[in-house]
């Protein structure tokens, strides 16, 4: 089944349903998202969907990961119950260890 949405540049972009990363707030929204090229996201992208200057990788059991804010814990934001949920199911981070900030969750392949 293919699917459209709006990409971050604002252009329509057709895709298969299974190949975009899935953005994850603070605030509780979730949503999917594509890189501006519709292949992968470049470092500035990841900033940007994070709201941060530097990206921590967090590799999950399922050939996914984490996109996060490397200095999440000093930076005053409030922690992401879901991303943390999804760290806590599926990552191999000990629990105690809150993901602080937005996280994009994405694919192997979806970052460059």
């Amino acid at each position: 089944m293919l699917r459209s949405v709006n990409g971050l540049d604002g252009n329509k972009t057709t895709y298969k349903g299974d190949e975009m990363a899935i953005l994850i707030t603070t605030d509780g929204s979730i949503t999917e998202r594509l890189p501006k090229n519709g292949k992968d996201f470049k470092l500035e992208e990841l900033r940007e969907l994070v709201g941060c200057k530097m990206i921590e990788r967090i590799p999950l059991f399922d050939n996914r990961f984490l996109c996060v804010d490397e200095e999440g814990l000093w930076s005053g934001k409030s922690e992401n119950i879901d991303a943390t949920g999804i760290l806590y199911l599926q990552g191999d981070k000990p629990k105690g260890t809150p993901i602080i900030g937005n996280a994009l969750l994405c694919k192997e392949g979806e970052m460059l």
